[in-house]
């Protein structure tokens, strides 16, 4: 070969055009991050809605059960809004007070009945709304890590950007001695704690040499 090796790796790697891959990433990126802080915050809006409409939901339960399971007389005329049981007199009709506060009691308990089912059908609702989301952001999670995967397998450029940019690289390369010695490439794979030499002649060619330098870091 003409050129020296540390020259044709030198040459291979100014080759590589790595900026629209930077530029793609990093939009896809910035897509990624805006998408995620968007659904993340309508997830708490959402769940705080859902909060709410739990505490509003328990707080008239607990009211139609109270109305419906009085545990004494005294909470009878308490809800009856009857302090002390007046004196019978001539002038006086207790059945008809009694009568008109027992169906004053049971429009309250249709409003709440009614409320409580609407209420119901809304924390339903925001409980399907909130799983939906969740599925989406998983969704497009998913589909972002798919993209990458794919572009790194496609596009060389790509992989060799990643490398570049994920794991540090140990290329040494010896030249022979006396023109008798063939060159070696030794690589070192940091992440693996391997070594490994490629015997380099002019039966290899730059492609070839090039592939068995990335495959092995």
């Amino acid at each position: 070969m003409s050129e020296s090796y540390p020259a044709i790796l030198n040459s291979v790697v100014d080759s590589f055009e790595i900026k629209p891959d930077l530029v793609m990433l990093s939009k896809i990126d910035e897509s990624i991050q805006k998408s995620s802080i968007q659904r993340s915050l309508k997830l708490e809006q959402q769940q705080s809605i859902l909060n709410q409409l739990q505490k509003e939901y328990d707080s008239l339960l607990k009211e139609a059960n109270s109305l419906s399971d009085p545990s004494s007389s005294e909470d009878i005329l308490a809800q009856l809004e009857i302090k002390t049981v007046p004196s019978v007199s001539p002038n006086d009709n207790l059945f008809d007070l009694f009568d008109k506060k027992s169906i004053e009691l049971d429009n309250s308990k249709v409003v709440l009945a009614k409320r409580i089912n609407e209420l119901d059908s809304q924390i339903n609702l925001k409980k399907i709304n909130i799983s939906k989301l969740h599925e989406q952001l998983e969704k497009v999670t998913q589909q972002t890590e798919n993209v990458l995967n794919e572009n790194l397998l496609q596009n060389p450029d790509s992989k060799i950007m990643k490398i570049n940019l994920y794991k540090s690289l140990g290329i040494l390369i010896e030249n022979g001695t006396n023109g008798v010695d063939e060159d070696k490439i030794l690589l070192y794979n940091k992440e693996n704690d391997l070594t490994s030499i490629l015997n380099v002649n002019d039966k290899y060619s730059d492609y070839f040499i090039t592939n068995h330098i990335w495959d092995r870091l």
